[in-house]
């Protein structure tokens, strides 16, 4: 069975999961279903060499960012106005321009 028919099978299977059990795709079975086949025809190699690890590297980043300033309960009134504030402070910090308040 060549590559391409094994991501078929795969994307085949895969759906089963995600129909059947109502579960969410996840980031690399989206990258799998999608980018894969056309990926690999075009570039040769996988696509661990640009998108592994990119959701948990942003996600560990944006955790050390808001470390000690959010609060804990996401019922304190707080919560929000801070999680604003904290996601526009994020996103300035990201920009190459200065377009931010």
């Amino acid at each position: 069975m060549n590559v391409k028919k094994k991501i078929e099978k795969f994307t085949s299977d895969s759906l089963v999961l995600i129909k059947d059990f109502d579960v969410n795709a996840i980031n690399k079975l989206h990258e799998c279903h999608i980018h894969l086949t056309e990926w690999l025809k075009e570039f040769k190699m996988g696509l661990e060499n640009v998108c592994e690890q990119t959701g948990e590297s942003g996600h560990a980043d944006w955790d050390k960012f808001c470390h000690g300033r959010l609060p804990k309960n996401i019922d304190d009134p707080e919560y929000l106005p801070t999680l604003r504030k904290l996601v526009v402070e994020y996103a300035c910090k990201h920009r190459k321009r200065k377009l931010c308040v």
